[in-house]
C-alpha cells in the first residue's frame, strides 16, 4: 500500500479510538457531569460540574434571587472581559457585552434579569462559554450565556 494511503488509514484509526475513548469516559456528552449516558438515558448533572448549578445547590444557598445564588456559588459566571470593540467602549455601551440569560431557549436579556427572579423559577442553571454559546444560541454572546432550565 502506498505511504499516503497508510497515513490516511492511521488517522482514521486514531480518530475512531479517540471517539470511543471520549464516549466511554464521559466526554462529548457522556455520563459524568450530566448529559446522556452511553445507554441514551439522561443523567443528572453533578455538583462537581462547574458549568452547572443543580436544584439542590440552589435551594441550599438560601438566597432570594438567582443572581445572588450565582454570585455565591459560581461568581466567575458573572465576570465579563469588557467591551468587545473599541467603539462599544468609547460609547460607554458596556451592557452590549454582558453575559446573556436564556430561559430554556428564549433570550431574557442580560444578568440583570436574574436579580428579579426567585430560586423556584429554575430547576437548574447552566453556563456556556462564548464558543459554546455561539454553537447553541448563535452569535452575540461574547461573554457567554447563563441558561435557566425550567424542566428536569
Amino acid at each position: 500500500m502506498p505511504r499516503p494511503a497508510l497515513h490516511h488509514l492511521a488517522l482514521i484509526a486514531a480518530a475512531s479510538a479517540g471517539l470511543a475513548c471520549a464516549s466511554s469516559t464521559g466526554g462529548a456528552g457522556g455520563a459524568p457531569g450530566g448529559g446522556v449516558s452511553p445507554s441514551g438515558t439522561a443523567v443528572a448533572p453533578t455538583s462537581s460540574n462547574r458549568s452547572v448549578i443543580n436544584g439542590e445547590e440552589l435551594s441550599n444557598t438560601h438566597e432570594t434571587s438567582l443572581y445572588n445564588a450565582i454570585q455565591r456559588l459560581r461568581p466567575d459566571w458573572l465576570r465579563t472581559r469588557g467591551p468587545s470593540s473599541i467603539q462599544a467602549g468609547a460609547q460607554g455601551n458596556m451592557n452590549a457585552d454582558a453575559v446573556n440569560v436564556f430561559q430554556d431557549m428564549q433570550k431574557l436579556g442580560t444578568v440583570d434579569v436574574l436579580r428579579s427572579m426567585s430560586l423556584n423559577q429554575a430547576t437548574s442553571l447552566r453556563f456556556y462559554t462564548a464558543a459554546e454559546a455561539q454553537l447553541r444560541f448563535g452569535t452575540g454572546n461574547p461573554n457567554g450565556v447563563i441558561q435557566i432550565l425550567t424542566a428536569p
